[in-house]
């Protein structure tokens, strides 16, 4: 299980994205041990495959073809 910190080195959106989302609660994912939220593999691609990173993964798309 990693922190949200060590996997944004495998998704697209920078950190600081990644934590507006969970914070606000778009991530519905991740195992919280105390204060701090876990991911596994499975949680990185539900992550990859939610709407808001696919929102994301588009806007980003459109803007590197105009």
């Amino acid at each position: 299980m990693k922190l949200l910190s060590e996997i944004a080195t495998q998704l697209e959106p920078p950190y600081t994205t990644l934590a507006a989302w969970q914070s606000r609660g778009s991530l519905d994912c991740g195992t919280r041990v105390g204060k701090r939220l876990y991911y596994t593999e499975s949680d990185i691609e539900r992550i990859r495959n939610s709407a808001v990173y696919q929102i994301w993964i588009d806007r980003k798309n459109r803007k590197l073809s105009v």
